[in-house]
């Protein structure tokens, strides 16, 4: 169906949306996050759904692209692997990983300038995977 090279492009496609949109969330409600992770903090039920979510979408792209030859393969496959290893925390300790996520964004200001740096992967990761960069 896809060749390795096809599927690394679509791949970053994909991701490089997913920064974008997720980077312009960070920088445009820095304190919305703030309280979505309180919120996600209080529920046990939403870590173990956010847990099995991540764990499935890594897997998945592993099971699709685990390749390490060149920059940008590697890139997704670490993502991949990134991803499937963030999901099986989740659930098998959720509270550590939350208390984590919790600790890494301390005030809105650090959460806008992450938005910003993600914003930038983003739109590497899609400009690679149209071969504009």
């Amino acid at each position: 169906m896809f060749d390795t090279s096809s599927m690394t492009e679509l791949l970053l496609q994909a991701f490089g949306l997913y920064f974008l949109a997720a980077g312009l969330g960070l920088v445009l409600g820095g304190d919305t996050w703030r309280g979505m992770i309180a919120e996600f903090k209080e529920s046990r039920a939403l870590g173990f759904v956010a847990g099995v979510f991540t764990f499935a979408i890594g897997f998945t792209v592993l099971a699709l692209h685990n390749d390490w030859n060149g920059l940008q393969a590697g890139i997704v496959t670490a993502i991949g692997w990134a991803t499937l290893i963030k999901g099986l925390i989740y659930l098998v300790m959720p509270g550590p990983m939350i208390s984590f996520a919790v600790s890494i964004f301390p005030s809105a200001g650090i959460i806008r300038i992450a938005g910003f740096v993600v914003i930038v992967l983003g739109v590497w990761m899609l400009g690679s995977g149209v071969g504009m960069i």
